[in-house]
């Protein structure tokens, strides 16, 4: 069963504004979200609820990004 988080809506838009996390199309943007979403992932037991959120949401769009990558690469596509 899924863990109900309790964000803050105004901390959670003022770390989004922060950061502006979208989806990820270049390997720059992808190496500043895989920093971003190690710096959350050190912070571990001192990680806010909005600071939690905001890791899922790069770990679905880092996610995407190397998905539609490894496509990409399979398809022999990436010469």
């Amino acid at each position: 069963m899924k863990e109900e988080m309790n964000v803050n809506e105004q901390k959670y838009r003022e770390l989004i504004s922060r950061n502006l996390p979208r989806v990820i199309e270049t390997q720059d943007e992808h190496e500043q979200s895989l920093a971003l979403s190690y710096e959350l992932m050190e912070k571990a037991g001192a990680r806010t609820t909005e600071e939690t959120a905001l890791l899922k949401l790069l770990i679905v769009l880092i996610s995407d990004y190397e998905r539609k990558l490894n496509l990409f690469s399979a398809d022999g596509l990436d010469q």
